[in-house]
C-alpha cells in the first residue's frame, strides 16, 4: 500500500460509490472535521489530547494478518458467506479478509465515522482493491441508519450465516458505538432468520388462504373507502409480523 495525495480521493470515492447506498455515499461528501490523522506512516485517532495508533507504526500489515488468521481460528469461520467488519480503520485487515475469502463470500464494511472513511479516502491509494469485487460499504454515522441499510441487504442474500469482526484498536477506542452497531445487526440478522422461517413454514398455507379469499377480495371495497370516515378520531392500526419492528424505538 502507497501513500499517495489527496489527488486520489476522487478516484477512491468512484470506488466507493459502485459499491455503496446513496445514504453512505452523501455522508462521505458531508463530513465534518476528522479525529484521524495520518502521521510518521500511521493512522492516529487524536482523543482526548492523546494520539492513538490504529495499527503497528513498523507493520500493520503483518500485525493485521496475525489478527485475521486468529480470529478465523478462534470462531471456526471458512469465510464462505457474508463478513461483516466494522470499522474501516486503515484498510490492513480488509485486506487481509479478501486473502482468506473465497467463492461466494464477500465482505460488508461498516463504519460509524464517515469523517474517518474520507480521511483514509484522501491519504491512500485503494486501487488494489478496486478489482476485488467482493466488498460493500455502509457508511454513516447514524447507527440506526446503518442497521436499517443492513436489514434491507440481508434480504437479498441467499445465506445468512453471517460472521461479525470489528478492528481491535477501533473497538477499545469506541467501544460503545460498536457495541451498539453489534447489538443492533445481531438483532437485525435474527429477525430475517425468524422471518425466512415464518415463510418457510406458512407460504403454502397463506397461498391457499389468498386463493380462498380471491373472490371476496374481488368483491370487498378498498382501503380508500375509509378516506375521511373517521377524520380527528383516535385510532390504532394492528397488523402481525416482525417487520413492526423497523417502525419503533
Amino acid at each position: 500500500m502507497n501513500v499517495v495525495s489527496s489527488d486520489f480521493f476522487a478516484k477512491n470515492l468512484q470506488f466507493i460509490e459502485g459499491l455503496s447506498s446513496e445514504a453512505s455515499y452523501s455522508a462521505l461528501q458531508e463530513t465534518g472535521p476528522s479525529d484521524l490523522q495520518y502521521k510518521d506512516g500511521s493512522y492516529i485517532i487524536c482523543k482526548e489530547d492523546r494520539d492513538l495508533a490504529l495499527h503497528s507504526r513498523q507493520s500493520p500489515q503483518d500485525q493485521a494478518q496475525r489478527q485475521i488468521k486468529r480470529w478465523i481460528m478462534q470462531h471456526s469461520t471458512a469465510l464462505e458467506n457474508l463478513t461483516v467488519i466494522f470499522g474501516c480503520a486503515g484498510f490492513y485487515h480488509v485486506r487481509e479478509f479478501l486473502k482468506e475469502s473465497y467463492g461466494s463470500s464477500y465482505l460488508l464494511i461498516v463504519d460509524n465515522h464517515p469523517a474517518h472513511v474520507r480521511t483514509l479516502l484522501e491519504n491512500q491509494d485503494l486501487s488494489d482493491l478496486y478489482s476485488k469485487g467482493k466488498i460493500c460499504f455502509i457508511i454513516n454515522a447514524n447507527p440506526r441508519a446503518c442497521v436499517f441499510e443492513y436489514s434491507e441487504l440481508i434480504k437479498t442474500i441467499p445465506s445468512i450465516n453471517i460472521s461479525f469482526y470489528v478492528q481491535p484498536a477501533i473497538y477499545r477506542i469506541y467501544q460503545e458505538n460498536y457495541d451498539l452497531l453489534m447489538d443492533l445487526f445481531t438483532k437485525a440478522t435474527k429477525i430475517e432468520g425468524m422471518n425466512r422461517g415464518t415463510a418457510a413454514s406458512f407460504s403454502d398455507e397463506w397461498l391457499q388462504n389468498s386463493l380462498i379469499n380471491l373472490a371476496y377480495m374481488l368483491k370487498s371495497p378498498g382501503v380508500n373507502a375509509l378516506k375521511d370516515k373517521f377524520s380527528h378520531k383516535t385510532a390504532i392500526m394492528i397488523a402481525a409480523g416482525p417487520s413492526l419492528n423497523a417502525c419503533f424505538d
